[in-house]
């Protein structure tokens, strides 16, 4: 019997419903409202196929843009970007997410800053998080920090964030998606806090992302506003950052060991390497986050953990290894055949490339006299991000003539290897290069803020030096400053206002310094 008349086409069908879209889901594509949406009790955003009446000639309802800004608007003007939105917005508002979309949007990787711009526009407590980080972003990007508290924006910016978290605590247990609300609203109040340099603030808001994202774990697989990936890679940039600076005490209990199994990626090997930048970038943060979680742990090894809990550590290690040598050798072949090779990514991926080839011939953890021999291995680094440093960043430009240099980013970056070059190498020249890097860069990657992160290493510098006997200024190799002089374990501790208490230890004797 033929039956070709009733066979369903097999090709992907490009008609579904706009929240199906957003959310990469099949759509049933039932008229007016798709059952999908209403079985799962979301808001069907419709087709997108009609024009909204107030919009401006040829504007789809669905249009995810921002139509450009009118100095001096007197009324609110609707969202354009929300499709089928009753809300309006003010001029403020307006301005705010602008910035958010065009400038804070790029802190993540591309793909999935655009994801969560999309649930920003859908969710209107996240669009008043957006707000005020759209609003303190562009003070920051501007001004190198954010708005007076006295000032207009400063109040307008609490408003938002003050709403956002009033409406966060009244959401019902029983709401659909309301754990992926509040984890998009940790990485989004992490940033912001990071933007104002409330680091404590920001790592509560990180350990209580993880805490809920742990929980889903144990829970059955369901419906998402946010494929995986998306809210995944942003708190694996949280954790390792967070394990950078505080090690696993900064951590809950619950959440010890720091061996979250939800940060995963396809495994990269030669035979299937990586497409394109962003696929190698995401791939290496995931495998940076395996060794952070690694170091960390090593650093709590003297607190008697049980054999087998050390033995799962060595042989974690051992898989970590393997895979960073085999990302090292796929990036390699890829870099032979990239065209754009001085791409700001493709060279922060370089450097950490370098990082990872001396982490992987030291024994861990390295003693320090060991990283004497790779200073020509941190001058390539310092080099590297001179160039780095250089390229413009078009965060936002008022004309054309003058743009801003203070930037943020959420995504992979080159504090913490000039952190590292200025801290362990013992070269005078190559170690206060780094330091100058970092104390004029005026950049923030998450919780590491250049200058901050400059002042550190600069009292560290200052401290070897000092017991070393050498002259503030001189010049020096590393065999100058003796075992007993250096620095043998550093914690910095990240307080509030760009303020941070550092924990340093020389030969089994502890330490510890303010620095302001």
């Amino acid at each position: 019997m033929d039956s070709s008349s009733d066979r369903v086409p097999t090709g992907r069908s490009r008609n579904g419903c706009i929240t199906c879209k957003a959310r990469r889901v099949k759509c049933d594509e039932t008229r007016p409202t798709c059952r999908r949406c209403e079985n799962a009790g979301r808001r069907c955003d419709g087709y997108g196929d009609t024009l909204d009446p107030e919009a401006p000639d040829g504007a789809s309802s669905n249009s995810l843009r921002i139509v450009q800004h009118v100095p001096g608007i007197s009324r609110p003007t609707r969202m354009w970007q929300t499709p089928q939105s009753p809300d309006l917005i003010n001029d403020d508002e307006y301005r705010a997410l602008e910035f958010f979309h065009q400038n804070t949007t790029q802190s993540f990787t591309a793909d999935i800053g655009v994801q969560l711009l999309r649930v920003a526009y859908h969710q209107p407590i996240l669009r008043s998080i957006a707000v005020a980080i759209g609003t303190l972003h562009r003070s920051f990007v501007l001004n190198g920090r954010g708005p007076r508290a006295s000032s207009t924006d400063a109040q307008f910016m609490l408003f938002h964030y003050n709403r956002a978290i009033r409406e966060l605590v009244s959401i019902q247990p029983e709401t659909v998606q309301r754990d992926e609300t509040f984890l998009i609203a940790c990485i989004f109040f992490f940033c912001f806090e990071c933007l104002r340099g409330e680091y404590k603030h920001a790592v509560r808001h990180a350990t209580s992302g993880l805490k809920i994202l742990k929980q889903q774990q144990s829970l059955p697989e369901r419906d998402s506003i946010l494929p995986l990936e998306a809210i995944a890679l942003p708190f694996c940039i949280l954790e390792t950052q967070v394990l950078e600076l505080k090690g696993e005490e900064a951590l809950d209990v619950e959440l010890h060991p720091a061996m979250l199994s939800s940060f995963t990626h396809p495994s990269i090997s030669p035979l299937s390497p990586a497409s394109d930048v962003s696929e190698m970038l995401k791939a290496f943060q995931l495998l940076c986050n395996r060794f952070t979680r690694f170091e960390s742990a090593c650093g709590v090894l003297s607190h008697q953990r049980p054999t087998s809990q050390v033995r799962q550590i060595e042989e974690g290690y051992l898989r970590i290894r393997r895979d960073l040598e085999n990302w090292l050798h796929v990036f390699e072949v890829w870099l032979d055949s990239c065209h754009s090779q001085t791409d700001p990514t493709v060279m922060i991926m370089k450097v950490w490339r370098l990082l990872m080839r001396v982490f992987f011939e030291l024994n861990w953890p390295p003693p320090e006299l060991a990283w004497d021999k790779y200073v020509p291995v941190f001058a390539t680094i310092i080099s590297l991000a001179t160039d780095i440093l250089q390229e413009p960043r078009q965060y936002f430009q008022r004309n054309s003539s003058s743009a801003p240099t203070a930037t943020f980013s959420l995504s992979l970056g080159i504090v913490t290897p000039l952190f590292i070059c200025a801290t362990r190498c013992r070269h005078s020249s190559v170690r206060h290069d780094a330091i100058n890097l970092l104390l004029h860069s005026r950049r923030r990657e998450g919780l590491w803020d250049t200058e901050l992160a400059g002042r550190i290493a600069e009292r560290i510098v200052s401290l070897e030096e000092s017991r070393a006997g050498l002259r503030p200024g001189s010049e020096y190799i590393p065999g100058e400053i003796g075992a007993s002089a250096r620095i043998v374990s550093l914690s910095p501790y990240f307080t509030e206002r760009k303020q941070a208490d550092i924990g340093y230890s020389r030969m089994q004797v502890s330490c510890g310094d303010p620095t302001e």
